[in-house]
């Protein structure tokens, strides 16, 4: 599960942009680590045939030590 906090709002007629913080955890067999990630989001109105879409996501993990602990992780190497 995933939540996203701290939301900054930006808008205009046919877009949206969210910005904030999303803090999860990723496991791996005995492996637990939290992800806190900062995160945008872009969504755009392309037509009532098609609606709102989200274009763009990008997320990032500050902490470098943090991000080396999940690279590993996922790549199962110590």
């Amino acid at each position: 599960m995933v939540e996203l906090n701290d939301i900054v709002e930006y808008q205009s007629n046919d877009m949206v942009i969210f910005a904030g913080r999303e803090y999860g955890e990723f496991t791996k067999g005995d492996i637990s680590i939290p992800l806190p990630i900062r995160t945008s989001r872009i969504f755009q109105w392309l037509g009532p045939d098609v609606g709102w879409k989200q274009i763009h996501h990008h997320g990032s993990i500050d902490d470098p030590i943090l991000l080396i602990e999940y690279q590993q992780a996922v790549r199962g190497k110590p």
